[in-house]
């Protein structure tokens, strides 16, 4: 049994074991250990049961290594209540058996329940090692764990251990992801050794933060220091470059990606470099970087310049390259397929992509036939949208929201709360983009009632937190239909600071409905920020116009001459 499990045929254990039971030959120590850990080799459930009702006929189950080995298989096979039914059972439970059971209740979504067993752990008198303290600092992901990250940081310098490479971070990481840069910048900081890894994940915090300057810095600082980027590095710098401004960056990881020799050797950072470049604009020298290639025939380097061409609206130079790798005799996977269907502009483009499709493998490609039911509603085609929806045979979340996105965009508002109940006799659970869709479908259709249900119904049965892009969305719905005090008072109950985009929106509900001295207010508020927007000087202005006291008041005192603005009458 050893034997077959050392090479990964538990099946074959399994089988052994039976054919010992129906022998007459009674199982010892060693024998339930190997047959367990079958078990958890194929995942068999149902046979780990069976073989935990003989330990307990046999009165094995007092032994702790018997009573680990079913612990980790059942965590294994995502049984979470035998799990822990066997963890209360054990007279003797390791540091091992305590991290299984919170891995099992991590990978089940139940943060809370590992956190509430890390605590216990700690009352047991069992001193976390370096693997505990990391499996639950890896599942302190929001804000809303910031306080038990903290206690499990304060517990790490109490019991004395030191910030290693590993341990640091997971610190820097459950701080950054939890909306707390500072406190993980400090424990970067304290580290006295840092690997690629560490730096990699300080400059992502920074990359998400959008502080572009402060994550160049550390990168350079990290190869003077002797520390060599790779390809994570460098695509982990990629979230950087999503416009044209940021071409500047692009050009700079690209020469620092070729002195260290990432360049020339690895296609993930080929790949980067294409997308990066594409999301700046630079279609041309995304190309070049393609062009370069040593990797003639690698598919990926060939749905990266494919997907460019198609975010950048260059869908006939996307349509060529898949002639030419078609003529290469390349087998086009998904992404190549998705990537094309962005880049169709007109319906017989896109039907005739669909027939391409319809002789592959992918017909019934969940990823494929999302991307289908976009091309047909940007399209403007319903019928074919719905078509391509009901032919997806596994739906996603992803496929629910494309679908619920075509009815926002064709204005069908008012089958937004059929459309939830659809998604979920589906058995698909919604998600934030989900929401962001039925309350912007309610806003267009204005139904602030439903918009205002699915707002609480978001929160309050789903754990969703509401982001910036939902009170957006809440603050235009009230707007629209001049519920301008609660639109207001909504900007400023947000647990974060609003940005010029969402008072924008308030201000053109001001110029819907007349509201000069709420819409002044607003403005200033919006030329105090660090942004120039002109929009919000020309809104100003429309509501001045529209006021019969308008001369009497002085938009031009706001230092305007910064912008330059086409139609804007000084």
């Amino acid at each position: 049994m050893s034997c077959y499990i050392h090479h990964g045929f538990g099946e074959e254990a399994l089988r052994i074991f039976y054919n010992m039971n129906r022998e007459g030959i009674s199982p010892n120590r060693s024998t339930f250990l190997s047959a367990i850990a079958s078990c958890s080799l194929v995942m068999a459930l149902t046979e780990g049961e069976t073989i935990h009702s003989h330990v307990v006929e046999l009165c094995f189950d007092s032994e702790s290594l018997i009573c680990s080995a079913l612990l980790k298989m059942y965590v294994k096979c995502g049984d979470v209540e035998n799990a822990r039914d066997v963890l209360n059972r054990m007279h003797v439970c390791d540091v091992i058996s305590w991290t299984s059971m919170m891995v099992s209740y991590i990978q089940h979504g139940n943060i809370h329940e590992a956190c509430k067993l890390f605590r216990e752990m700690m009352t047991r008198d069992v001193n976390p090692d370096e693997i505990s303290f990391g499996t639950i600092l890896g599942a302190c992901e929001s804000p809303l764990y910031l306080q038990e990250g903290r206690v499990i940081h304060a517990t790490i310098i109490e019991n004395g251990c030191k910030l290693d490479d590993i341990l640091g971070t997971a610190l820097i990481d459950m701080y950054t992801k939890c909306g707390n840069l500072n406190d993980g910048l400090s424990v970067f900081y304290a580290m006295d050794h840092k690997d690629v890894v560490c730096w990699t994940t300080m400059m992502m915090a920074f990359v998400d933060c959008n502080y572009k300057a402060e994550a160049l810095y550390l990168y350079n600082t990290m190869q003077y220091q002797g520390i060599f980027p790779n390809e994570v590095t460098v695509i982990a710098l990629s979230g950087l470059c999503d416009c044209p401004d940021s071409l500047y960056i692009v050009k700079i990881i690209h020469i620092m990606a070729t002195d260290s020799g990432l360049f020339r050797l690895n296609v993930m950072v080929r790949t980067a470099l294409i997308n990066m470049y594409g999301k700046c604009g630079a279609c041309e020298l995304a190309r070049r970087v393609f062009d370069e290639k040593e990797e003639e025939d690698d598919l990926v380097l060939w749905n990266a310049i494919i997907t460019t061409y198609t975010q950048q609206g260059e869908g006939t130079r996307a349509l060529e390259l898949f002639d030419c790798l078609k003529c290469r005799g390349m087998e086009p996977d998904q992404i190549t397929f998705s990537g094309l269907l962005g880049a169709c502009s007109d319906l017989t483009q896109g039907k005739a992509i669909h027939t391409v499709v319809l002789e592959t493998i992918f017909a019934s490609n969940t990823v494929v036939g999302n991307a289908l039911v976009n091309m047909y509603s940007k399209c403007g085609s319903m019928q074919d949208t719905c078509i391509a929806f009901e032919s997806v045979s596994n739906r996603d979340v992803i496929s629910w929201n494309a679908f619920v996105a075509s009815h926002c965009r064709h204005g069908y508002g008012d089958l937004v709360l059929q459309v939830l109940k659809n998604m979920e006799e589906d058995g698909v659970k919604p998600d934030d983009v989900t929401f962001l869709c039925l309350i912007s479908a309610c806003s267009h259709a204005g139904r602030p009632q439903e918009g205002y249900y699915l707002y609480m119904l978001m929160s309050k049965d789903y754990n969703i937190l509401p982001h910036l892009g939902h009170y957006c969305c809440m603050v235009d719905m009230l707007g629209r239909v001049g519920y301008l005090d609660d639109a207001e008072n909504m900007i400023n109950e947000m647990p974060f600071e609003p940005d010029y985009v969402i008072y924008t929106t308030l201000l053109n509900a001001c110029k819907m409905h007349d509201d000069v001295v709420r819409g002044e207010r607003i403005a200033k508020l919006v030329f105090s920020m660090d942004t120039p927007n002109s929009e919000s000087y020309i809104l100003l202005s429309n509501i001045y116009a529209t006021h019969k006291d308008y001369h009497d008041n002085d938009i031009f005192e706001f230092d305007c001459d910064q912008f330059q603005t086409p139609g804007f009458v000084q």
